[in-house]
């Protein structure tokens, strides 16, 4: 983990699959695993490393994706994907050390899905961090 510059977990668990400890500064994770209140990809630390969360759905994340909710994560620590592709330009940079996407499969009814066609280029914001200058 420590070398690594992108983590997706996609196993359901209710343990999370590491500790914040083994994650570097500058990684970017992908959280796809959990999607019930009980479940865990990683641990609550790592998740408030995070800064802002980029999420598929607040609303959904909020019920459903128990490292949010456990770490006690609101609605005012969460992007939705939708909102930063919908910007032509822009820089959102994340307040954290981290950059984390978190989904628990809600895509086609979150505002994201209206941007089906988006550049690149808006994908780019995504992952942006305020070390890679």
């Amino acid at each position: 983990m420590h070398n690594a510059n992108v983590i997706l977990t996609l196993v359901p668990t209710t343990t999370p699959l590491f500790n914040s400890v083994d994650v570097t500064s500058g990684t970017h994770l992908v959280l796809v695993g959990s999607y019930k209140p009980e479940m865990r990809d990683v641990d609550d630390d790592l998740i408030r490393r995070g800064g802002n969360i980029l999420v598929d759905s607040k609303e959904a994340c909020l019920k459903e994706a128990g490292e949010i909710i456990s770490a006690g994560l609101q609605s005012d620590d969460m992007v939705e994907l939708g909102t930063i592709l919908g910007e032509e330009e822009g820089d959102r940079r994340t307040a954290g050390d981290v950059t984390i996407f978190k989904s628990v499969s809600r895509f086609s009814t979150c505002p994201a899905s209206e941007h089906r066609n988006v550049s690149t280029r808006n994908l780019d914001l995504v992952f942006r961090t305020s070390h890679s200058e």
